[in-house]
């Protein structure tokens, strides 16, 4: 276990293990950006800040930027 970590205790290592589950399910789609910070207590910048810590962008890359602005 990393050092950082092992400095942890219980509550803090399921606090990050439940962040580490909302924003997978997030990014998998399978829960709004709402939902996920709703759950886990925090304002919905607080959540999209908490994506940009794991990696995740807030964009869906799926999303044809220049149709949905009209330039398609």
């Amino acid at each position: 276990m990393p050092d950082d970590l092992g400095s942890k205790d219980k509550r803090q290592l399921e606090a990050l293990a439940r962040a580490a589950l909302i924003v997978k399910l997030s990014a998998q789609g399978e829960i709004s950006s709402g939902y996920a910070a709703d759950t886990l207590g925090v304002s919905r910048r607080a959540f999209l800040d908490l994506l940009g810590d794991y990696g995740v962008s807030i964009f869906d890359p799926a999303t044809d930027v220049a149709a949905e602005a009209g330039h398609a």
